[in-house]
């Protein structure tokens, strides 16, 4: 059969994948290396058409938790005038392994790159900065190292970037801020030594922002120029100083966790009660914060988790957490609390049951309404043995 050159570099490459990734092992290899079209090749059930209908031009290559083993060959690179997807995620029996060839450079339509959950090695390439078309980028989930390429900002187009979970390192580059298209932007995990870069306060259209596991610095004013945001954390990286005021201008934003910093100190800013869509949890546990707790909290009427244990707050619990219907975890223990639980507090948990820890000792009706007393790390179920066992285990 006589093929067109065009046709011939794209078996060609699809070919050299083939043998790199161990295709006979393939979980489905059906019409692989055949006569037939390449457009028939296999793809993964229910995804998109390999190829466009009109010019048999390969666009997908999706091949999801398929068995493939080895590496990515240069020659991916020959598709260079029509490959749009490269979808390769890895699983329990899938690991591409090696580097990521910059060959890959020449895939200028390239829109989604999704190669998570691999054994893939080496650094992130700048050629990088040839997929100006780009919209999503996952490379989560390997062993990646280095830095992150400064050109990763010029991906004008690029809605979604995840390289958590890999051993990445150097400083947060400037640059993320060009991303002004970017949702969601995950870089937790890894080895950064780096400030927050103020330049992500640019990013107006980001609705999730998660870079613990790191060591950062400080968190940045500017984190409270992400107008999207609907969740932000940075849970486990050192970061120090003060939690901004700024953050109370979120209105969209859902959760808020900073847990195991470690470092924060100062007060629990009031102006975090404006964020009245806050609903999921507001995780400050584990650091250094001190003062009382402020009052208007209790205006986050539609919270379930407040993680506040672990710090130096002192004072009482204010009244006006009776407000807090829909909570399901209040935690308060290792603190410097005192006085009594107001009985507005408890008439409200002894309604909506939340679960309530507490270091029960410090309180003069020993907390009435905690479901949990806590000595140090030790937290009990106070009604082990009673009627109302089943609320230790109802969360």
């Amino acid at each position: 059969m006589e093929y067109s050159r065009k046709k011939k570099l794209q078996r060609y490459s699809l070919a050299t994948f083939y043998y790199a990734t161990n295709g006979d092992q393939w979980l489905k290899n059906d019409f692989w290396l055949s006569d037939r079209t390449e457009c028939h090749w296999y793809g993964k059930t229910g995804s998109r058409r390999l190829c466009n209908k009109e010019q048999e031009e390969l666009v997908n290559l999706e091949l999801d938790t398929n068995n493939i083993n080895g590496s990515l060959p240069p020659e991916i690179g020959l598709l260079s005038s029509s490959l749009e997807r490269i979808t390769l995620r890895g699983g329990p029996d899938t690991h591409l392994i090696g580097t990521i060839p910059s060959e890959l450079g020449y895939l200028t339509r390239l829109k989604v790159f999704f190669v998570r959950s691999n054994n893939l090695s080496g650094t992130i390439l700048s050629e990088v900065a040839n997929w100006s078309s780009l919209e999503q980028l996952d490379l989560s989930h390997n062993k990646l190292s280095k830095t992150l390429p400064t050109e990763l900002g010029l991906l004008a187009e690029l809605k979604f970037f995840d390289v958590s979970k890999n051993s990445l390192s150097g400083s947060l580059p400037s640059e993320l801020g060009n991303l002004k298209n970017c949702r969601k932007m995950f870089f937790e995990d890894n080895a950064f030594v780096s400030s927050i870069p103020t330049e992500i306060g640019n990013l107006k259209r980001l609705e999730a922002l998660r870079g613990g596991g790191n060591v950062l610095t400080e968190l940045p004013t500017e984190l409270g120029l992400l107008s999207s945001a609907d969740i932000i954390s940075f849970t486990d990286s050192d970061i120090t100083g003060f939690i901004p005021t700024q953050l109370g201008l979120l209105r969209k934003l859902r959760t808020f966790d900073v847990k195991y910093n470690n470092d924060l100190s100062g007060n629990i800013p009031s102006e975090l009660a404006s964020i009245l869509g806050l609903q999921n949890i507001l995780d400050l546990s584990n650091n250094k914060l001190s003062g009382s707790l402020p009052t208007e909290l209790g205006m986050l009427v539609e919270l379930r988790g407040l993680k506040l244990d672990h710090n130096f707050l002192s004072g009482t619990v204010p009244s006006e957490f009776s407000r807090l219907k829909k909570l399901t975890s209040l935690s308060l223990y290792s603190n410097d609390l005192s006085g009594s639980i107001p009985n507005s507090v408890c008439e409200t948990f002894n309604t909506t049951y939340p679960e309530f820890e507490a270091d029960c000792i410090d309180f003069d009706d020993d907390c009435a309404c905690c479901t949990s007393c806590c000595i140090e790390d030790t937290c009990v179920c106070r009604y082990l043995g009673t009627p109302k066992e089943f609320l230790c285990y109802n969360q």
